[in-house]
């Protein structure tokens, strides 16, 4: 029985851990947008930042994107629509509609925000240029 509640208590640590870890990403990109002087989500040094969070914390960040959802005023979402589009499409897709199914909520609004987000033609060129680079 005590490897049993072991392995569930440990499961359950690691399943925590990895919502932080996620949660440092979301905090990391808005710690790099707040040092980018030319204020453009295109600057690279941004887009590269979007691109290496997306990659190590995957779908795992549109939570911790979506709790912030609530508190924002204006735009201030955008800053997270190219990590987002960076995601595995159909597993992002999915998370995204599941938001969008909570009609009326800030989440709703910024999960059809980002879908929308997905075929705009500055995302979608950088997308396409960042998938095409070897890691």
């Amino acid at each position: 029985m005590k490897p049993l509640l072991l392995l569930l208590v440990g499961g359950l640590f690691c399943a925590s851990a990895l919502a932080g870890t996620a949660e440092e990403g979301v905090k990391r990109l808005e710690i790099v947008w707040a040092a980018n002087d030319s204020g453009d989500i295109g600057e690279e040094k941004f887009i590269r930042a979007s691109k290496e969070i997306a990659d190590r914390h995957g779908i795992a960040l549109i939570t911790p994107v979506m709790k912030r959802a609530k508190e924002w005023k204006g735009e201030e979402g955008l800053i997270y629509a190219l990590m987002i589009a960076l995601l595995p499409r159909e597993d992002a897709t999915r998370e995204l509609k599941k938001y969008q199914q909570k009609e009326g909520t800030p989440e709703a609004i910024w999960a059809g925000e980002y879908l929308t987000e997905f075929e705009a033609d500055d995302v979608e060129e950088v997308v396409k240029r960042l998938r095409q680079e070897k890691p």
